[in-house]
């Protein structure tokens, strides 16, 4: 199999070439790192997946240009960004494309299992369509920020560490951010802890 990778973050990179050395020996990684030299991989190889981070802007441009060529290209969308990697929205995509999306940072395994289930799996980020969805997704959101975790038995959000006061306050705010964004309701426990509603 081969698989065309466009992402300036190291981890998805050193991930699939572990996989190529270890488990998978029959896939090949294409690692691109501009507009150019992904349309030219892509046009030599047969390539089977795409891999892609889409919060950047060449990436997007990238995949672009893949799609004139194979509107049905498997595809799998990373990023940090919530929101649909289609701005038609998520039935577009389901309709148009052939694609998945995984939130970074991301569990190996869920690349993994994303590859290997591609083709059976519907694409998790759906889920994200509907805000009262997002909550079984929070401790996979809440990952991302160093200083906080989520308990979904008590369904709070709290601080990891109390002491570093002067590190956690920007996370607690984003958090308060993305819950606002997102229409989650919460209520504030104290200057460390968010219970949702």
């Amino acid at each position: 199999m081969n698989i065309l990778l466009m992402d300036i973050d190291v981890n998805a990179s050193m991930l699939l070439n572990h996989l190529t050395k270890s488990i998978e020996p029959n896939w090949k990684i294409f690692e691109v790192f501009n507009i150019d030299e992904g349309l030219e991989q892509y046009k030599k190889n047969k390539i089977d997946f795409v891999i892609i981070d889409f919060c950047e802007e060449n990436n997007k441009k990238l995949l672009e240009e893949i799609l004139k060529i194979n509107s049905h290209q498997k595809t799998i969308t990373l990023g940090e960004e919530l929101k649909c990697s289609e701005l038609q929205g998520c039935e577009f995509c389901i309709i148009h494309h052939n694609r998945k999306r995984l939130l970074k940072p991301f569990h190996p395994h869920d690349l993994y299992k994303t590859i290997k289930e591609f083709d059976s799996k519907e694409c998790q980020y759906i889920e994200f369509t509907s805000p009262k969805n997002i909550e079984r997704f929070l401790p996979k959101i809440i990952e991302r920020f160093l200083y906080f975790t989520y308990n979904q038995t008590t369904k709070t959000i709290t601080v990891i560490n109390k002491y570093d006061k002067n590190k956690y306050v920007l996370e607690f705010l984003d958090i308060i951010s993305l819950l606002n964004q997102h229409n989650i309701k919460y209520n504030t426990i104290s200057d460390t802890e968010l219970e949702l509603v």
